[in-house]
């Protein structure tokens, strides 16, 4: 009994001690500890050191090959990577011997150039079919996101059109007709095209889109101008050798302070700063020089004087100058405009080692083999280490695969088997993952979170409290007819929605409503009326498939057989149109494209933001002058583009839409089984949740092709089903309609999203805890007692003093046999625990009677208990 005692006091205080970290980390105690920490000290500018930086693994696993495109890069092999370049949204673009690989910034990567064998070929056509022969050359991102490629050992820079596919040559006519003077040098001043190019280590671009190309065999830095394709030389003189002698001399003219095309340079690796200064490395002169955008002169920058060599140079927005340095390992910085070379450089990246380590800790302590290097817009850079890509960055912010996404998922309603059909439920009485939902398509979000629904498949507008974890129907499941429902209006619970198609919450928490019969209702903020909207201001259509509310309340919605989107101001109360398919004029503007508009948002400015799905693009109206624009799509239906600009990208049965409070626009991509969110300051698209469609799940009844799955983990690894709608809350929280799956998800910061049990998870459990700790004690103590009185039971009375009697004879010889009286043999001397109720012979703790284990000091058993 002592063990089972001594487990079962164990068990209590472990759930009492349970009971009270469960308080302790309830919401207001969390509150609490959350403003301690934000009460922790000033973390504004200047307060405290900047965040420590960590070097990771982005890409490639050191093995060689050319493996893994579609899957995640740090997967991937590499041939020979040489050269990095970093593209909008983050995109990395790498040379890896003959092919051009792109990284997108979910970490994924994939081939965008080169058929993979080296040489010569392809102008015209696509870039995967041509083949390259870079040969070490660098790589540069312009603006219009084009991509150039130092083709060194095709004497030409090619460009890569990441919209069309297709590649084309931009400078150098190839090689020389005599194999002696490679590409040779002749063209300035005429077509780049035409010119003649001799090895070309590396390409920059200026933000006006001016090509800067290190000529390197012909011994200059070479500019193309954007406008007119003439080359030019900035830089740079011939080789005293060049005359074909054989013999090259040192050149004497290479001082600095002087013109920049009256020095010799010897160019590997080149790159333009922000004010148009270009700067380029000399590696046989272990050093780095600039020539100043404004008189033409050259120099050398001061920091050149600690490198053991130069390689790649890429230059910050700062100013700071970044260098990969081969032959000490490391990746340096030095000031550009420091005119003391005893400032030195600072390292970076490198211990000073060449091998692969250090992959989680700071920069400083990793060993690699740096080539090119790419620098962010955020300070992040990346590094070419030898069969993989290297990146550092604050150690709170890791790239693509090697890092989480930025938001978490959670069902918040939906996965259950209670359903809304049978009865009235009114809001709020039901666990929201209680519940089965049956295809939702459209939700929206209020200014109290609670964010509302169509139960499509039980044909109910059902409303869901994301904190309290609860769910229940504001509107449906009685037996009056929308076409009965007169202007007085009725309970919003006698209300027959067959079907809900469309839902919108205003600021002042008016739900709006539309059902299969397309007339739109509106259900006051109290949910006690639902009544016709606006039919005497024109708003009856005869069929309304969505329906938004703009920031001022106006209230805008679909008329989708005229394909009009028509809205009734807030103010006045008439009902007039915002975009039709027929050209119009004022207000009233073309809506190009495929017929049938169906989902419309509305962002903060007016501008009216609807979904094509059939043309795989949702486009813009603009509240001035209504004209038509589009933001995303090429029309070409499927999945690409995410890190570009989002009117490039490829979008899948576009539904649901919604703008956030910063202005981003959130689309469902259903056919994609993806969320995408579009920049708006860039315009660029990226992929907020999904993983894509599972083409092995095809299912021809419902064309889902997605499956269930991450609830709790990043939401870009979680799977998705054919979603149709998503809204933002004023917190930020991302809700989703997972029609397919028939739930509503939410995607968030961990510490924004709500509990998926609701805000009475922590406060019950707790409680359901110190009730079983404090049950568990009082079983104990009964227990006990129980026991003390079955022992006293038990115990044998006390016996009358003997007569002394005669004197003991001596025992008989021992022959293995026990007199008759002296009970049963105990087997368990020791007195060893049981779980067995009741006392036990030799066990003291146990309350019973001693036995006859060696040392017993009582009379012997008797043989009954």
């Amino acid at each position: 009994m002592a063990a089972r005692e001594r487990r079962g006091g164990r068990l209590a205080a472990g759930v009492a001690a349970l009971a009270m970290c469960a308080l302790a980390v309830s919401p207001a105690a969390a509150h609490d500890k959350e403003s301690e920490r934000d009460s922790g000290g000033d973390h504004g500018k200047g307060a405290g050191p900047a965040p420590a930086r960590e070097i990771t693994t982005t890409a490639g696993t050191g093995e060689v090959g050319a493996t893994g495109d579609g899957g995640p890069a740090v997967q991937a092999t590499f041939d020979l990577p040489t050269a990095i370049a970093v593209g909008p949204g983050g995109i990395l673009y790498v040379i890896d011997g003959a092919r051009i690989r792109e990284i997108a910034a979910d970490g994924t990567i994939e081939t965008v150039a080169g058929s993979g064998g080296p040489g010569f070929s392809g102008d015209g056509g696509p870039a995967l079919r041509a083949r390259f022969d870079p040969d070490g050359g660098g790589i540069a991102v312009a603006p219009d996101d084009t991509v150039y490629v130092a083709d060194t050992a095709n004497h030409r820079v090619r460009a890569i059109d990441p919209d069309k596919g297709t590649v084309r040559t931009v400078a150098g006519s190839g090689p020389h007709e005599n194999p002696w003077l490679d590409g040779a040098f002749k063209g300035d001043g005429g077509p780049a095209d035409k010119a003649r190019l001799s090895r070309p280590s590396d390409v920059a671009v200026g933000s006006d889109g001016t090509l800067y190309i290190a000529d390197a065999g012909n011994y200059r830095v070479r500019t193309v101008d954007p406008d007119s394709g003439k080359i030019e030389t900035i830089a740079g003189v011939p080789h005293p050798g060049d005359g074909g002698s054989g013999f090259f001399p040192e050149p004497d003219t290479d001082d600095d302070g002087v013109p920049a095309t009256e020095t010799f340079v010897e160019p590997e690796g080149i790159d333009v700063g922000a004010d148009g200064t270009v700067f380029f490395t000399e590696n046989d002169k272990d050093r780095v020089r600039a020539v100043d955008p404004d008189n033409g002169k050259i120099r050398t920058v001061a920091g050149s004087a600690g490198l053991k060599s130069a390689g790649a140079v890429d230059v910050g927005e700062d100013g700071m100058v970044y260098v990969s340095d081969p032959e000490a390992f490391k990746v340096v910085a030095m000031d550009a405009d420091s005119k003391n070379a005893a400032d030195g450089v600072e390292a970076i990246a490198g211990s000073g080692s060449r091998e692969y380590s250090g992959d989680g800790g700071p920069p400083t302590d990793a060993g690699l083999t740096p080539g090119g290097i790419a620098l962010a817009g955020d300070h992040t850079l990346h590094v070419v280490d030898s069969g993989r890509i290297r990146t550092v960055a604050p150690a709170a912010k890791k790239r693509g695969a090697a890092r989480a996404p930025d938001a978490d998922i959670i069902t918040v309603a939906g996965g259950g088997t209670t359903t809304l059909d049978d009865s009235w439920s009114p809001f709020g009485t039901i666990g929201a993952r209680d519940l089965s939902i049956e295809n939702p398509t459209r939700l929206d979000v209020g200014p109290d979170g609670v964010v509302t629904f169509d139960d499509a498949g039980n044909d109910r507008v059902a409303a869901v409290d994301p904190a309290a974890g609860t769910v229940g129907t504001v509107a449906g499941g009685g037996d009056v007819q929308q076409s009965d429902v007169t202007d007085s209006g009725i309970d919003p619970g006698d209300a027959a929605f067959l079907n809900p198609v469309a839902v919108a919450v205003a600021p002042d928490g008016t739900r709006y409503i539309t059902g299969e019969d397309a007339r739109l209702f509106s259900l006051d903020a109290d949910g006690d009326t639902l009544a016709p909207y606006a039919e005497g201001a024109g708003a009856y259509e005869p069929k309304t498939a969505d329906v938004a509310v703009g920031p001022n309340g106006d209230v805008y919605f679909t008329d989708g057989p005229d394909d009009r989107i028509r809205v009734v101001r807030k103010k006045g109360g008439k009902a007039a149109t915002v975009a039709e398919s027929s050209p119009g004029s004022g207000p009233s503007a073309a809506l190009f494209g495929p017929q049938n508009v169906e989902h419309i948002a509305v962002g903060a400015d007016g501008t009216v933001y609807y979904s094509d799905p059939a043309g795989s693009r949702v486009r813009a109206v603009d509240p001035g002058d209504g004209s038509v624009r589009i933001v995303a799509g090429n029309g070409r239906p499927g999945f690409s583009g995410d890190g570009r600009s989002a009117l490039s990208a490829a979008l899948a049965m576009p539904k649901g839409l919604d703008v956030g409070e910063d202005g981003t626009l959130y689309i469902a991509d259903s056919g994609n089984n993806r969320i995408r969110a579009v920049d708006p300051d860039n315009g660029t698209i990226r992929t907020v949740a999904g993983t894509g469609p599972n083409w092995g799940k095809h299912n021809l009844a419902t064309a889902y092709t997605g499956d269930l799955g991450g609830d709790g983990g990043p939401a870009a690894r979680a799977k998705l089903n054919g979603p149709s709608d998503v809204a933002v809350g004023e917190d930020g929280v991302l809700y989703v309609a997972d029609t397919g799956n028939h739930r509503i998800r939410a995607i968030g910061d961990p510490e924004v999203l709500p509990s998926p049990w609701g805000s009475w998870a922590v406060p019950v459990v707790a409680g359901v805890l110190l009730a079983a700790a404090v049950a568990a004690a009082v079983y104990l103590v009964r227990l006990r007692r129980r026991k003390a009185a079955k022992s006293a039971e038990s115990a044998p009375e006390e016996a009358p003093a003997a007569d002394p009697g005669p004197t003991p004879q001596p025992a008989p010889p021992d022959d293995g046999a026990r007199p008759v009286d002296a009970g049963p043999v105990d087997n368990d001397p020791g007195g060893s625990d049981s779980d067995d109720e009741g006392p036990h012979d030799g066990d003291p703790e146990g309350g019973g009677p001693p036995g006859n284990g060696p040392g017993d000091a009582g009379p012997p058993s008797t043989g009954s208990q």
